[in-house]
């Protein structure tokens, strides 16, 4: 009898204190600080004289597939050869749907693409592989960074390298391992400043994205960043206001110290923050630079000492997440940001598509445009392209 009974109570025990996991916190644990806001207002002030000529718009893949999408890209130019890394989904392009990351090459500028083939196709309990960044250091080495989704409360960020041009590439490392948490990175974001690599991301202070909604401040902002090309991971301060912050993008001005953030928001305008110290303080400057909830993406020009800025140019519903997001518009500033002029629609402005996640590149002499067009209609996603010097 005491025999079995010691044999119940170890059983017992052993169902309580080894067959129970414990739940896993995936809050990310960051220093939270709230910078104050610039007296200065970022403003747009009117029509660019500036004239580029500009390419065709090409598709990256035109599958007539109802169920075959491409989104969520970014390029980067090796050896006078484009190369284009996107989500790539048989089964539509949803946050929450399968997809796997594809690689195909150009030789004509963007205007036809060959050598589709999968790059990174693993994961298999994850939901799906996207939003992908290439960080060249040189023509031999090439990064890749990309999300990892598994839940509401998980997405990992990783990275890949070739040392040969982007013929071959590394197994995938997961980037700094002690953090766990849905970490949201956009496409074509990650970036090499003064010998730094910087992955800027937006994250639920709570570990959940399904706590998120438009009328709380749930998202803040932090960056990764390493300074031995990915051997070691830092993260910054997150950055916190009375608003949700949403997919921040990040560039270097003609001061490399000086550092833009652009932010998307769910009130209408576009937020920036700016800091002059390499990212050690932070200044939030306002704009009235309208903007549906909807991501920027900057790029400096060194040669036209000038940011271009591609967004959505309008106020038509602002909170929403979709249908609303054209026309496309790309702007100029020649004073690192502080004021705007508007160059052209990229997209004219539509019901029928959306236009957004642009990476916005200057390879050898020409800056390509590269982003999602979704049907409204059908749900149907194609990356376009098209190119000016």
């Amino acid at each position: 009898m005491k025999t079995a009974l010691y044999l119940f109570l170890t059983f017992n025990m052993l169902l309580l204190f080894g067959g129970c996991k414990k739940k896993e916190n995936f809050a990310i644990d960051l220093e939270v600080e709230t910078p104050t806001f610039s007296d200065k207002t970022i403003r747009l002030e009117g029509q660019s004289s500036i004239s580029l000529i500009f390419s065709s718009k090409f598709y990256l893949y035109n599958s007539e597939k109802p169920n075959e999408n491409f989104a969520y890209a970014d390029i980067i130019d090796v050896n006078n050869k484009l190369f284009i890394i996107s989500q790539h989904s048989e089964n539509n392009i949803q946050d929450h749907h399968k997809g796997y990351l594809t690689i195909a090459e150009s030789m004509d500028d963007g205007e036809t693409w060959s050598n589709f083939r999968p790059l990174v196709t693993g994961f298999e309990d994850a939901i799906n592989v996207s939003a992908p960044s290439f960080v060249k250091i040189s023509d031999k080495h090439i990064f890749i960074f990309y999300l990892v989704k598994y839940s509401t409360s998980r997405i990992d960020i990783y990275s890949q390298e070739s040392f040969d041009g982007c013929t071959t590439w590394t197994n995938p490392q997961v980037v700094s391992r002690t953090n766990v948490g849905y970490q949201i990175l956009n496409n074509a974001r990650v970036q090499y400043i003064n010998n730094r690599i910087i992955i800027p991301l937006s994250y639920p202070q709570s570990g959940d994205i399904s706590n998120y909604s438009l009328s709380n401040n749930e998202l803040k902002l932090f960056y990764y960043y390493s300074e031995d090309l990915g051997k070691t991971w830092n993260k910054s301060k997150a950055l916190s206001a009375n608003l949700s912050l949403l997919e921040p993008g990040l560039i270097s001005l003609s001061n490399p110290a000086e550092w833009l953030m652009n932010i998307r928001t769910d009130n209408g305008k576009i937020l920036f923050a700016r800091t002059k110290d390499n990212g050690v303080t932070w200044k939030y400057e306002n704009s009235d630079i309208i903007s549906p909830s909807s991501p920027q993406t900057l790029l400096y020009d060194k040669e036209r000492k000038a940011v271009f800025m591609v967004w959505n140019n309008t106020n038509v519903n602002a909170p929403s997440h979709g249908a609303n997001r054209s026309p496309l518009t790309m702007g100029i500033s020649y004073d690192n940001g502080y004021t705007w002029q508007k160059i052209r629609d990229i997209e004219s402005k539509t019901s029928l598509y959306d236009y957004a996640y642009v990476a916005l590149k200057k390879l050898d002499n020409r800056i390509y445009l590269v982003y999602n067009e979704r049907n409204n209609k059908t749900g149907k996603f194609k990356v376009k392209i098209c190119s000016f010097k």
